[in-house]
């Protein structure tokens, strides 16, 4: 569906469940809670802190929905799990674990290097993925997983679009370097 048909009747839905249609709620989460799940499944490993957070989540999204201003429901939605997300682990939203050049981002992710087909064989994806950091993973998911644009994922992320682009890219060397074989880089 057209991000802009989506997003349309996702304001549509929010704004019959804040004026009190529980079918509209009830439509609104069919429609994103498989997506939702997956984002906060991503990021943490425990099924029972995912349903805590989802339950917040959905908590927050009945209580927030009559003051919801149009323009980017899914971005929205999002950030409220995200900002559920990221209380669980207490850091700050939208700072980086750690900064690496991206000179040395591209080399990890095999720049120049020729790997052929044993790349796709070389590691799983899912196990590639946990082991980068919440903030790498995250705008993985977002962009590459669940299909948001770039300024979906900055609304989500509280971003501008410069900073996310970047953070994308990154993120994306980043998980090059978890999928490509270990390489010589002295």
């Amino acid at each position: 569906m057209e991000t802009t048909a989506r997003n349309e009747r996702d304001e549509g839905l929010i704004q019959r469940f804040a004026a009190g249609d529980e079918a509209a709620f009830h439509a609104f989460f069919a429609l994103h809670d498989p997506s939702l799940r997956r984002y906060v499944r991503s990021m943490v490993s425990s099924g029972a802190v995912v349903d805590d957070i989802l339950q917040e989540t959905w908590m927050a999204v009945l209580s927030a929905a009559e003051s919801f201003q149009p323009g980017n429901a899914r971005g929205w939605l999002f950030s409220i799990a995200r900002r559920h997300t990221a209380r669980h682990f207490r850091k700050r939203a939208g700072e980086p674990s750690q900064m690496e050049t991206l000179e040395t981002l591209g080399l990890n992710a095999g720049w120049g290097q020729s790997f052929g087909d044993d790349l796709a064989a070389a590691h799983d994806l899912r196990k590639a993925l946990a082991h980068l950091d919440e903030d790498t993973r995250e705008i993985l998911v977002l962009r590459d997983v669940e299909g948001f644009t770039n300024e979906e994922a900055a609304e989500a992320l509280g971003l501008s679009l410069p900073a996310t682009k970047s953070r994308l890219h990154r993120a994306r060397l980043a998980l090059m370097a978890e999928l490509t074989p270990e390489v010589n880089h002295a």
